[in-house]
């Protein structure tokens, strides 16, 4: 593996992180240390397109919490034999049991802790364009239970000084960038409390469709993939028999839209021609969002998806009504 310091450095600099405290479970000696520069990042384009279920939440503007208020950040020594530079992580607590890990060259990720020491399961799950990690890290929190860690990129924000506009990600390979340091940090940072395979990808809409061509590169890390309304259209056969090849075994494709629908249906047949068994699951006249409907089809598509990944057999999807309300 590359240099963590390498790692993180890879995306344009980002603004620094806001934070706010530190939440009790996070006593694991949280100081990786990060030393990569920022600068305030350039103003993000006013026309990405924002759903409406996506804009709730607004950014946190506490101030940051010192290395020794309240005697709850406990440093870890860094490795002696590690080359690379030191690098500097900090988790501190979030709203609704939420937390933010900072990533220096990015914005912060927020992060769904798991109960018990674990090894856990690590789900990575990427919102849409507009979209907030707050949202989709509770989301998927609420669908896997307390038995899974999940980890949201935040992306860059659409405006510099209006978090609460929501997020995106400029490329595929700036999700690449920031997928790519946040997994390696998370392994870093948690080490034994992760389970030793593959963190499962879910995408929604912009983190399904850049997700698809960004990870075709990671696949020893991220495996197997859910792309929710996106990650469609790009599929060929040379990325299906990478993806085969791979060992992932299974990919699932949920729609809510008749474009996806036919789009996720002219792709599987190129992925099971190479012999991945692909699942599919729609939520006809749903439309482009990831509860509701689609994300009782998510959850339903998971079970299967699940008992086809002997990593994944022991885990379960549920579909809470809190978030997953019927009728919309």
């Amino acid at each position: 593996m590359a240099p963590l310091s390498r790692i993180c450095l890879t995306a344009p600099e980002r603004e620094p992180p806001h934070r706010t405290g530190l939440q009790p479970y996070l006593l694991v000696g949280l100081a990786l240390l990060c030393g990569c520069g920022v600068a305030k990042p350039e103003r993000g384009p006013a026309n990405v397109p924002t759903t409406s279920h996506e804009q709730s939440g607004t950014a946190s503007d506490k101030p940051a919490m010192a290395d020794d208020e309240r005697g709850l950040l406990t440093p870890v020594a860094p490795n002696p034999g590690a080359k690379e530079p030191a690098m500097r992580a900090r988790l501190v607590a979030g709203p609704e049991g939420l937390a933010e890990l900072a990533l220096d060259s990015f914005e912060p990720a927020v992060i769904a802790l798991p109960q018990g020491a674990g090894p856990h399961p690590l789900v990575i799950a990427a919102h849409g364009a507009g979209g907030r990690a707050e949202w989709h890290c509770n989301h998927q929190r609420a669908i896997w239970g307390p038995n899974v860690m999940i980890a949201c990129p935040r992306g860059k924000r659409r405006f510099a000084r209006e978090p609460e506009r929501g997020y995106y990600f400029p490329d595929h390979h700036a999700l690449a960038a920031e997928l790519r340091c946040l997994e390696a940090l998370l392994r870093r940072q948690f080490g034994v409390r992760l389970r030793n395979t593959p963190a499962l990808y879910v995408g929604y809409s912009q983190g399904a469709s850049m997700g698809s061509l960004a990870l075709l590169t990671e696949l020893a890390a991220y495996q197997p993939w859910v792309l929710v309304e996106g990650g469609f259209n790009d599929w060929t056969r040379q990325a299906a028999q990478r993806y085969a090849q791979s060992g992932a075994g299974a990919l699932l494709f949920v729609c809510g839209t008749s474009g996806c629908s036919k789009g996720a249906r002219r792709s599987a047949q190129l992925l099971r021609a190479a012999g991945v068994r692909v699942i599919l699951r729609d939520a006809p006249g749903a439309g482009h969002r990831p509860d509701g409907p689609v994300g009782r089809a998510l959850v339903d598509g998971l079970q299967e998806l699940l008992a086809a990944i002997p990593a994944w057999s022991n885990e379960k999807a549920t579909a809470p009504s809190s978030l997953l309300p019927n009728g919309e």
